[in-house]
């Protein structure tokens, strides 16, 4: 009879030391999303991500925006009027801005059809409401054309004529946002003309002795040519 007793003693004890949860516990738990941003400048203002960057006037530009929460997040974009703005995933599909998403990456795609200043926001929210703010200031700009670099050796392999035309130094001025070279150049003489999207350098035999000329430029992923650049190659 008194085991009884002790075991009934010993459950009503249990359940009143149980304690009340605090409801704001968890909220106080939770931190705030890890926001990073890739292919633009940014820092940390009290508590929010500033983006100064340029984008190109009728050039699609991504700033990839990346969370880490150990939950799902939401995104929406505010302001960027006069902008054509989309969300869009990792895999390549339209995101709905507002709906929670297990894949915590977004590329903001933006593009301008006009010079001047955009503001607006991206914000990253978690499931239990707190928010990371980006804001953007974005300024359009004129695409530069890029910057063709030449170098020219005498290579002697094949015959004693032969030389190597190497445009690989060419770079575009508007690299960081997502400029490129597409197409190389070489005129050789009156009597040669190259274009091509595969060779950054060729290599040509002269038809003889004396002095040769040369010339080449380059041209980047929103269509426009670098200047020409001369050489002059004597044998």
């Amino acid at each position: 009879m008194m085991k009884k007793v002790v075991v009934m003693m010993f459950v009503w004890v249990i359940g009143f030391s149980s304690c009340e949860v605090n409801p704001n516990l968890y909220e106080r738990i939770n931190k705030y999303p890890e926001v990073s941003i890739l292919d633009a400048n940014s820092e940390e203002v009290d508590g929010y991500i500033q983006v100064n960057d340029s984008i190109k006037v009728g050039v699609w530009r991504s700033v990839g925006v990346k969370a880490s929460d150990e939950g799902k997040v939401k995104y929406w974009v505010e302001g960027l009027n006069g902008l054509e703005v989309y969300l869009i995933s990792e895999t390549g599909d339209t995101i709905e801005q507002g709906s929670y998403l297990n894949k915590i990456q977004a590329n903001l795609m933006v593009k301008s059809s006009e010079l001047g200043n955009y503001d607006g926001e991206v914000n990253i929210e978690d499931q239990m409401g707190k928010v990371k703010t980006v804001r953007l200031n974005l300024k359009s700009i004129i695409n530069k054309s890029p910057v063709c670099v030449v170098g020219v050796v005498k290579i002697n392999d094949y015959s004693e004529y032969e030389i190597e035309i190497d445009l690989t130094g060419s770079y575009d001025r508007d690299a960081r946002l997502g400029g490129g070279i597409e197409e190389y150049e070489y005129v050789i003489g009156n009597y040669y003309t190259l274009r091509t999207k595969k060779y950054s350098k060729i290599r040509h035999v002269l038809p003889g002795e004396g002095s040769h000329n040369i010339k080449c430029r380059v041209r980047d992923n929103d269509g426009a040519w670098s200047e020409y650049v001369y050489k002059e190659v004597k044998i």
